[in-house]
């Protein structure tokens, strides 16, 4: 659903901040908020060229820097890859 939707203000509650989205955000089916890299992981194992990635993610180096990777990319998204707003 689009970012700017009255579902998304709904179901995002205090974490909704009006304009460009700091992160991404995914509701799962039980309701419960993911919000940045936490957003993508769950839909990972679905992707067929990213599976040798997934054991990796339990070491916590690995975890630490692609979230750091990730808030660079958030940041700077709309400078880089163009904005439509």
């Amino acid at each position: 659903m689009p970012y700017d939707s009255k579902e998304a203000k709904s179901l995002l509650g205090k974490a909704y901040v009006p304009g460009r989205p700091p992160a991404a955000y995914l509701i799962d089916a039980e309701g419960k908020k993911h919000q940045g890299l936490d957003a993508f992981i769950p839909l990972l194992p679905n992707l067929p060229w990213v599976k040798w990635v997934l054991p990796l993610w339990r070491f916590s180096l690995v975890r630490l820097c692609s979230h750091a990777v990730y808030r660079v990319i958030a940041r700077y998204r709309y400078d880089w890859f163009g904005s439509t707003k």
